[in-house]
């Protein structure tokens, strides 16, 4: 089974952007990429194209990352996307913000061994999730013969 991801990139640093793009095309598990560079743009993005994943800078224009994902926590999506924050700041209000909303912090420059262990865990992720998801619906499905034969049986 091969899991291709979404992923939306967004900085304002255009170079930064589309280096961390480059990265991301590089994966065999990446199906598309799309980079934006302000948080306005990008929150667009997010909801038009319902990525997996999600690389973003901080201090942006017209929304900065904190408050692009305190906004998404509005949204539902059929799979809540991770999210990643890659930013130079060094505030430490940033950290307390990234236990109480779930997302990782990345310091930059962003390497391209973070990028695909980041790309890694999304996909191990979604291999885990479907596999449960199988088991369930396997185990289900087999009860419901089983009852379904039980039925049958006692009509007889």
């Amino acid at each position: 089974m091969s899991i291709k991801l979404k992923v939306v990139v967004l900085d304002d640093n255009e170079p930064i952007a589309d280096n961390i793009g480059n990265m991301l095309f590089r994966d065999e598990n990446i199906e598309s990429v799309f980079v934006e560079h302000d948080g306005e743009e990008g929150l667009i993005s997010i909801l038009n194209n319902e990525p997996d994943l999600i690389f973003t800078d901080n201090q942006m224009p017209k929304k900065t990352g904190i408050e692009l994902i305190e906004e998404l926590e509005h949204y539902t999506f059929e799979e809540k996307p991770k999210v990643v924050l890659v930013t130079g700041d060094t505030d430490p209000g940033i950290y307390q913000k990234a236990r109480e909303l779930g997302f990782e912090i990345v310091q930059k420059p962003i390497s391209e061994e973070t990028v695909h262990r980041i790309v890694k865990e999304v996909v191990d992720g979604q291999v885990t999730d479907y596999i449960k998801k199988s088991e369930v619906e396997n185990k289900t499905s087999n009860k419901s013969k089983r009852l379904f034969s039980k039925w049958l049986n006692n009509r007889k």
